[in-house]
């Protein structure tokens, strides 16, 4: 199996891999940034020439903090390692551009027994930074639109845009607790702390708005908008801060019709995911809505992970020293053997060295079984 950098001309066939996401799958709008914005890694696996897996990492944090996410795997690959080998390569590349990096893997995850157990078993590596609320919805567009047309906009709330100035001076200057107790804020699953640079970053790619409990007192609540065609049809996906429950229904009211302006002419079905503090009363607007994809989850939890001192990359995988030691010997200077799981078609004996740097395919090497 060989792991490389991807390239825009691999979209085609990372698409073919599959829905993932229940039909929320963000990856065909973000692809190009992925591949070519220099604070994102993109990696695939492949197997005979077939891309068989996806993964990309995002430099966060002024470079503190790294975010994993679009992992997808074959169908006829799943259960065999694949994914759990090629984070193995992501990490040990991305160490070698950026040494300290790992330092805090940020991770979001569904609120699962499997997370809180993960935290349990390692409590001086894994901290859990948040936890939020998640609502996962469904409605035709043309219901949407009708129901829209006739809601009671006597809700004294008003929500605007913010400058970049104003926003950067409430969240950074003179930071607002009510809105980010945590100092960190998720958007469309991806984690932030909040500092300036993240904030333009999210400022010039997403739809920020604020309201005020009153005219002249402090934003109470926030919500970052990421509206994406999809699988299902279109979707967005509504980060709401700050505790204001009289103020909730003006953000999610105002986060569909802008969904609305963005697809004037889509006349499918239309997901939302609205996420919220715990505290948050989400007004529903008496709409006909059905269960989304995620309507299973009701949180989810954002995880921070220093593996710096535990010699693991983010799947936990053991660093293969005895191969590296190998490799090096060989004159095959940072690269790492990455092993195919037994119980994958492709024979166990057979092992691919990688060049980490220039993602080059360098040569064969076999393992006594």
């Amino acid at each position: 199996m060989i792991f490389r950098r991807a390239t825009l001309n691999d979209f085609a066939e990372i698409s073919s891999i599959g829905d993932v996401y229940g039909g929320l799958d963000y990856f065909p709008m973000l692809f190009e940034k992925y591949v070519l914005d220099p604070s994102h890694y993109a990696f695939v696996g492949e197997v005979n020439g077939r891309i068989v897996a996806f993964k990309y990492y995002h430099v966060v944090d002024d470079g503190g903090s790294i975010v994993g996410g679009g992992l997808r795997t074959h169908p006829e690959f799943r259960g065999q390692g694949v994914a759990r080998n090629l984070g193995e390569y992501c990490a040990h590349f991305i160490m070698q551009d950026r040494p300290n990096v790992f330092d805090n893997y940020l991770i979001t995850a569904f609120d699962t027994e499997f997370q809180r157990k993960e935290l349990e078993r390692n409590p001086e590596n894994i901290t859990l930074l948040s936890r939020r609320a998640l609502l996962s919805l469904r409605i035709p567009a043309q219901t949407l639109k009708s129901c829209l047309a006739t809601i009671n906009n006597a809700n004294p709330t008003t929500v605007e845009r913010p400058g970049l100035a104003s926003l950067l001076d409430e969240t950074i200057h003179s930071p607002s607790t009510k809105l980010f107790p945590d100092q960190y804020m998720v958007v469309s699953w991806e984690p932030y702390g909040i500092m300036e640079s993240n904030l333009r970053e999210i400022y010039s790619e997403h739809s920020i708005v604020w309201s005020r409990e009153a005219p002249l007192s402090k934003p109470s609540m926030l919500s970052v908008r990421t509206a994406y065609p999809c699988q299902i049809g279109v979707a967005i996906d509504v980060d709401i801060y700050g505790i204001d429950n009289d103020g909730c229904a003006s953000h999610v009211r105002d986060a569909l019709r802008y969904l609305l302006d963005r697809y004037p002419d889509h006349e499918g079905e239309i997901a939302v995911q609205i996420f919220t503090p715990l505290d948050v009363n989400v007004d529903l607007l008496n709409m006909p809505w059905k269960p989304g994809p995620m309507a299973d989850h009701k949180t989810y939890i954002l995880l921070k992970k220093n593996i710096s001192n535990t010699g693991r990359h983010p799947a936990g995988i053991q660093q293969e020293e005895l191969h590296r030691r190998n490799l090096h010997q060989s004159g095959c200077i940072g690269a790492i053997v990455l092993g195919v799981n037994s119980r994958t078609s492709v024979d166990k004996r057979r092992f691919v060295a990688t060049d980490l740097f220039t993602s080059n395919y360098v040569s064969d090497t076999t393992q006594d079984a």
